[in-house]
């Protein structure tokens, strides 16, 4: 009977190792990074959606609280920080801005060049349209996995939900 008493803290301490994280370590949001820059389009979603509910993660802001929620990502392999503030009121977004910054400081979306460049490349897929897009998507679903890929600009889909999952684990930004 002792051996049994012994033995069953210690099953118990396994099992409590064993059992899902509330949230992503940084290590694992550092994996989810990589894999939404370096992964075919149509396996980003399928290795987020692992992610999501591996951790229980919201697609949706109706369990947040009211305030000013600001995420953003590591640079990717082009120097760029994928960067989003979301206002919450009353489990709804109300306002989006969405950009990716190059580590000297321009945003794609004022980059007149770049964004020259993407709409030759696919029509309408210059980031001073398509963020605009997204954002307006996110305020209409009001879920952000749900949002629409637009063409030549799926990746910026991905990141955008990468840096609104990093502004909601971050939670409301103090004093907002």
């Amino acid at each position: 009977m002792k051996k049994i008493l012994l033995i069953i803290p210690a099953f118990l301490l396994i099992i409590s190792c064993n059992q899902r994280q509330n949230t992503p370590d940084q290590e694992e949001l550092l994996i989810m990074h990589k894999l939404v820059e370096r992964t075919r389009p149509d396996s980003v979603g399928k290795y987020m959606n692992y992610y999501y509910q591996k951790y229980d993660l919201p697609y949706t802001f109706s369990e947040l609280p009211d305030g000013k929620y600001h995420g953003e990502s590591p640079y990717d392999d082009f120097y760029y920080k994928h960067i989003i503030s979301l206002k919450v009121e009353d489990g709804k977004v109300t306002k989006v801005e969405y950009d990716e910054i190059h580590r000297d400081g321009h945003s794609k979306t004022s980059d007149s060049s770049y964004n020259a460049e993407m709409n030759a490349n696919a029509y309408g897929s210059a980031p001073r349209v398509t963020y605009n897009k997204y954002e307006q998507q996110l305020i209409d679903k009001q879920d952000f996995s749900k949002l629409d890929a637009i063409s030549g600009a799926t990746y910026s889909r991905y990141r955008l939900q990468y840096a609104a999952l990093k502004a909601i684990l971050n939670g409301p930004v103090d004093g907002e």
